[in-house]
């Protein structure tokens, strides 16, 4: 259809808006649910006439009870897992088992899931290495990265709908390393904590790695003392023996991977008293 204006012609364009003709009662929702056969097309439906609810739709979401897609105005992950968990209780009571989601892995949302897994995996290797290196506040910029990957991912995960053990698995190393990571913070920065302390706050830490990250900290702390200890000595020998022990930790006492920056950091103040 045209309509006139003057001499031109200008195109009117109609939208013809489908809506679902089903409404379902969900078992999980406890009241009537709209219900699409496929993730698209619950998406297509969102993005055409989520003006025309009272809560405005956000996401679609599969349903295990019903075996299709629904759409929902709850977008906070906090709200999404409890709703998930009460959804998963009520089918075990049912049926006696859970829920293993639907096998979407071929929908887009699975392969964003995918790449969000591989980032972390990455930043998980590249934080272990500043840890080593005692760089903690790179670290922790980057332990704040991992957290909203995370999120990520399990928002990716909750919209195709799959369960993947991978998402509980990478999020259990990273609590754990962000908990190895604060400790040896606090340590940081209360540089005078007592060994009995130390074996206290890391005795849940004895792996070689954190062995290691560990004691590269610790021969930080002493080096700086060293340091600090060589600009105030008075005698020759004292600052000869000093610049010793600095020396004997710079060959053997910072180790692992990424600690050549810390060895240089080192060797720049040592060379002041050289």
């Amino acid at each position: 259809m045209q309509k006139r204006k003057g001499r031109a012609r200008v195109p009117i364009k109609f939208y013809i808006v489908m809506k679902p003709k089903n409404r379902y009662f969900c078992m999980g929702c406890q009241r009537h649910k709209m219900l699409f056969e496929s993730k698209n097309k619950a998406d297509n439906f969102l993005k055409f006439n989520k003006n025309d609810f009272d809560k405005t739709p956000k996401r679609s979401y599969f349903c295990s009870f019903c075996g299709g897609w629904h759409i929902s105005s709850i977008s906070s992950l906090p709200s999404i897992i409890s709703a998930n968990e009460r959804a998963d209780l009520l089918l075990q009571s049912l049926t006696g088992s859970l829920t293993s989601g639907v096998n979407d892995r071929n929908s887009i949302e699975y392969k964003k899931f995918n790449k969000s897994y591989g980032h972390l995996v990455t930043l998980f290797s590249r934080i272990r290495v500043l840890i080593t290196a005692t760089d903690y506040g790179y670290a922790g910029r980057l332990m704040k990265k991992s957290k909203q990957l995370i999120n990520e991912m399990l928002r990716h995960t909750l919209s195709c709908g799959i369960k993947d053990e991978r998402q509980w698995d990478i999020e259990k190393v990273f609590t754990q390393l962000d908990s190895f990571l604060r400790l040896l913070v606090n340590f940081h920065n209360k540089p005078d904590i007592t060994e009995e302390t130390l074996e206290t706050m890391f005795q849940n830490y004895r792996s070689s790695y954190c062995r290691n990250a560990l004691s590269n900290l610790k021969n930080k702390i002493i080096f700086l003392r060293i340091i600090s200890e060589l600009g105030q000595s008075e005698t020759e020998t004292e600052h000869h023996l000093l610049i010793q022990q600095a020396e004997s930790i710079l060959k053997s006492g910072f180790r692992g991977g990424g600690c050549s920056n810390l060895r240089k950091w080192a060797k720049a103040l040592l060379n002041d008293y050289l």
